[in-house]
């Protein structure tokens, strides 16, 4: 929790994005929950957008703005 308070968003968010994973797998090994296709849509969504975010963070890093 510390790391996520002091560190670079951009490099801990993606640690942030694979709390959501596991608990969809906790969810599933423990309880015997299957996700339903919105709730595996909405998953695809936010880690896909925290995935983008970080490619378009390193672009932007090295100087390729793709403008």
């Amino acid at each position: 929790m510390r790391t996520m308070r002091v560190g670079d968003i951009s490099f801990v968010s993606g640690f942030r994005y694979t709390t959501l994973l596991w608990a969809l797998l906790i969810g599933y090994l423990v309880f015997d929950e299957v996700p339903d296709a919105v709730t595996a849509l909405g998953a695809l969504l936010i880690v896909g957008s925290g995935l983008f975010t970080f490619w378009r963070e390193h672009r932007v890093a090295r100087g390729a703005t793709g403008a």
